[in-house]
């Protein structure tokens, strides 16, 4: 009797084990205590499903995409504007600079004169406020050596948004002509590689300067009879033709990827007449 009642009792404890590892049915369901671990190729009934292990390859993984990247940004061209004046001492135009990393502004002033009066010299650059410095001028073409002046000024960091370029001379010029050139991914510490300058009489110009394989070639150019178009493979960005009446009374600029150790820009003219012409190279960001 005693036997009989400890079997009852046993029976009464008795669990059968769950059966663990069978799939799960169609619609997800497991048996009664178990789960289904969809995380398997082919789900089974679990006691648990498995915390997720750390992925191994997580350090190796790609940067978030707001992560500066190792690969150069190249230069590009962002923002232009250009003005011109008659007899006067200074000139005053605004100029817009959309936000970007490494900008850099360039700005240009030919002043013209109908070959016997001497021009004044530059005394300033400004772009809000901010004083430019000159990259390099020449002075003279070949019908007088002190009557016509060229110059490159440049700015680093310029700040974006709108604002004034004022051009100060020492006196009053014939003719004033300037042009304001904005860029993006240029070096923020040396951005120009190297300039270049060349004057000449005739219905065509052509400056070499030196680069390297990823610069960007800016050049400008004063023309006394009337400016018709830059060289192959360069992009023209402004053009202003005033008239035939002074020496440098047009003016124009357009760029160029650098085409190796030597970039050579040039500019064709209506008419043969007296010309003087810069030549820049920007380094890449």
């Amino acid at each position: 009797m005693r036997a009989l009642a400890l079997s009852i009792a046993l029976a009464g404890c008795y669990q059968p084990a769950l059966p663990r590892g069978v799939p799960c049915a169609g619609n997800g369901e497991c048996p009664s205590g178990l789960v289904c671990d969809t995380s398997r190729a082919l789900p089974i009934c679990v006691d648990r499903i498995p915390a997720l292990e750390p992925d191994a390859g997580a350090a190796d993984a790609a940067p978030p995409p707001d992560a500066p990247p190792d690969a150069m940004i190249p230069p590009a061209f962002a923002a232009v504007a250009s003005a011109r004046g008659d007899a006067v001492a200074s000139l005053t135009y605004s100029l817009t600079i959309p936000p970007g990393a490494g900008r850099f502004l360039l700005v240009s002033v030919q002043l013209g004169s109908n070959c016997t009066a001497a021009v004044p010299a530059v005394t300033g650059v400004t772009y809000s406020g901010l004083a430019l410095t000159r990259i390099t001028t020449i002075v003279g073409t070949p019908c007088g050596m002190l009557t016509t002046r060229s110059d490159q000024w440049q700015l680093v960091a310029p700040p974006d948004g709108a604002h004034d370029v004022v051009v100060t001379l020492a006196g009053t010029a014939n003719t004033v002509h300037s042009g304001a050139l904005a860029f993006t991914g240029i070096d923020q510490t040396t951005p120009v590689r190297a300039s270049a300058i060349a004057r000449g009489d005739g219905t065509q110009s052509s400056v070499d300067v030196a680069s390297q394989s990823g610069d960007l070639i800016v050049n400008t150019v004063g023309q006394g009879g009337g400016i018709v178009a830059s060289g192959a493979g360069q992009t023209e960005r402004f053009k202003r033709n005033a008239s035939g009446d002074n020496t440098l009374d047009n003016s124009a600029a357009s760029t160029a990827a650098a085409a190796g150790t030597t970039t050579t820009m040039t500019w064709a003219f209506t008419v043969t007449d007296e010309w003087q012409t810069i030549s820049s190279a920007l380094k890449p960001l």
